[in-house]
């Protein structure tokens, strides 16, 4: 007993499930990743359901908190044994944070994750047996921090029991699968279903007189807490809805701090001015906003003159690939504060480039290999970026150095 832990919910819009979970799930084993990367779990989560990949993740735990991304209903693409291997089908991806660096964060995470997994071990009834390294389904050295420190998957399976038996009393985890018992959906949702049943709490599902319903009552933490048409059809689960989640008739939800932050950074939201009138016109705190911002971009919320990176910092960095490429990284170099236009410029200076114009003089796709081959534009993923950054076609411009070699 003693263990807790922070959980947020930030879950993918239901328009991605194509992506990033296109089947539904009940799962019965659970799998741990290291990140092999230094960022929080909200911004883990938050990349991952921003952008149009399809791998994908159930949750991801830091050093104060976990944050679900993907419903635990649904599967996601992390095990790296194909469409329709069980890792990637019936195993819950649990994302271990700070792993490159390690350290007390890491520490702090890892411990964390313990306590994550023997909660989900618990709400589905998965045995200690049943938790696999991500190594386990593709070979992957993955968790590499485990790895590396020479705890085996066996190891493992025994500090999840042992943080088991700590929170939960200890005796053999009960066999027992059950439905995910949150709300991903709401009320006014039209839904389509393959499975219906008598009652919150019934376990025997039954074929639906109808396919489509609209949930009209939700019973939080119900085995089947979803009600559909006032009880003309039944009470469903998640794992029941196979398809819709469109609200049919206007809602008043409030999205999260969290979330308008990220459609700020996806430049939903405008810029500068306009932001700050559309947000509070919209009801929310502009400063509040911001600060969660500027904590996504890895930057200085403390105070309300947040330390900023000069011009040439964030240009070597938009060079190194830190803040992605084309409209994205407009928007999100504009959401954390910067002018797109001064830092394209450094980049531009930086990479040899005239921008002393609109339209800035543009070498040849020739000059520009003849350069790579001179080895002006360094090696790997260094040159794939810097080419990039510059805006220059990487594909066209090896295409030409393989010609001319």
């Amino acid at each position: 007993m003693g263990h807790s832990l922070q959980i947020t919910t930030m879950l993918v819009p239901s328009s991605k499930y194509g992506i990033k979970c296109p089947y539904t799930m009940t799962p019965s084993y659970i799998t741990r990743h290291d990140t092999y990367n230094d960022a929080s779990a909200m911004s883990e989560v938050s990349y991952m359901i921003g952008n149009n990949k399809q791998v994908s993740f159930h949750v991801a735990v830091d050093d104060y908190r976990a944050v679900q991304g993907i419903p635990y209903s649904r599967n996601a693409w992390h095990a790296g044994d194909g469409s329709s291997g069980t890792g990637n089908r019936k195993s819950i991806g649990v994302e271990v944070c700070y792993s490159k660096s390690g350290g007390d964060r890491y520490t702090k995470a890892d411990d964390n994750a313990l306590t994550m997994i023997a909660m989900l071990m618990k709400q589905f009834g998965i045995p200690a047996t049943k938790v696999h390294y991500h190594r386990h389904w593709s070979g992957k050295v993955c968790p590499h921090r485990l790895i590396s420190m020479g705890v085996t998957e066996a190891q493992y399976q025994q500090m999840v029991q042992a943080r088991y038996n700590e929170m939960y009393g200890g005796g053999a985890v009960v066999v027992n699968p059950v439905p995910v018992t949150g709300t991903s959906y709401k009320v006014g949702d039209t839904v389509s279903i393959n499975g219906v049943y008598t009652s919150s709490g019934s376990d025997k599902k039954l074929k639906p007189s109808k396919t489509t319903g609209t949930i009209t009552k939700i019973i939080s933490g119900a085995r089947n807490p979803y009600l559909l048409n006032n009880g003309n059809i039944g009470w469903v689960n998640d794992v029941c809805i196979v398809g819709g989640g469109t609200t049919a008739t206007a809602s008043t939800t409030r999205k999260s701090v969290a979330i308008i932050a990220q459609e700020v950074m996806a430049g939903k939201w405008g810029s500068g001015v306009d932001r700050k009138n559309r947000l509070q016109a919209a009801g929310y705190n502009y400063s509040e906003v911001q600060a969660e911002v500027n904590r996504l971009c890895g930057k200085s919320s403390t105070n309300s003159s947040p330390v900023r990176k000069s011009v040439a910092t964030i240009a070597q960095e938009v060079m190194a690939g830190k803040w992605g490429s084309g409209a994205d990284r407009k928007n999100r170099l504009q959401a954390a504060g910067y002018n797109y236009s001064e830092v394209q410029a450094e980049v531009n200076r930086l990479c040899g480039k005239s921008s002393t114009s609109s339209s800035p003089v543009r070498k040849s796709v020739t000059q520009i290999a003849q350069e790579v081959i001179a080895g002006k534009w360094g090696n790997g993923a260094m040159r794939k970026q810097r080419l990039q950054a510059a805006g220059y076609d990487y594909e066209a411009v090896r295409k030409e150095v393989n010609r001319l070699l």
